[in-house]
């Protein structure tokens, strides 16, 4: 994990270009959400990682964002940055209040559990929630997966999506295909973003144009990591 970190900053170079770390992590947000603008996000802990992506979630129209974490200096990294603190002791409400969770804690035990995920989530009624684990160790329990509407990335996982060219996935490969945006067809629900196996359907509807994604039932819904296959 400290060597996927590393290789973050002396490699992708966060910030510095389409195919990086960071814009790969606003691209699954956008892919999820839309229009970010309109989306909350929380960021959970003080580590320079999550600052780094949040600059990119900033230059994406997501500018808004709470902050909370176990540590004291918590509440004023929060008032320097203008940012609403919360308690950590009000975890669940806070994540039931964001769409976009950044964490970047690194303390060596989970911040964030599936049942605290869970309420947060009927909270929220259901509606999904991006989790992005910027901690070394981890600070989101891989054990989040197991929610539909949870969805868990790590550094490592942003890393291979960057890294692997994902965010051109969509265009369609020369000779008699016609050409589409990939951006056009990213609007579009054709794959889970989830990583753990989907069974409920993916039903899409804007203006005139109404999809609905089915899954088989022995092995899942496709994801975006069987997309380039």
């Amino acid at each position: 994990a400290f060597q996927v970190a590393k290789r973050v900053r002396s490699q992708t170079r966060i910030g510095e270009g389409a195919v990086s770390v960071a814009a790969a992590a606003v691209r699954v947000a956008g892919d999820l959400f839309g229009d970010l603008s309109r989306r909350r996000g929380l960021l959970i802990g003080l580590g320079e990682a999550a600052e780094v992506m949040l600059e990119q979630f900033e230059r994406a129209g997501l500018t808004y964002f709470d902050q909370t974490g176990p540590s004291r200096r918590t509440e004023r990294q929060a008032l320097r940055a203008g940012r609403n603190f919360t308690p950590f002791e009000r975890l669940e409400q806070a994540l039931a209040g964001a769409d976009v969770v950044v964490t970047a804690g690194g303390l060596g035990r989970y911040l964030v559990d599936q049942p605290v995920v869970e309420a947060a989530l009927k909270r929220r009624k259901r509606r999904p929630i991006l989790l992005l684990d910027c901690g070394v160790p981890s600070d989101v329990d891989p054990a989040v997966d197991a929610l539909d509407e949870a969805f868990r990335y790590t550094l490592a996982d942003v890393e291979k999506l960057a890294e692997r060219g994902q965010l051109d996935l969509f265009r369609a490969l020369p000779g008699d295909f016609a050409p589409r945006d990939a951006q056009d067809l990213m609007a579009y629900p054709f794959f889970s973003l989830a990583k753990s196996k989907r069974i409920a359907p993916i039903d899409f509807a804007a203006g005139n144009v109404s999809i609905r994604v089915e899954a088989v039932p022995d092995h899942g819904m496709a994801t975006i990591w069987d997309a380039d296959i």
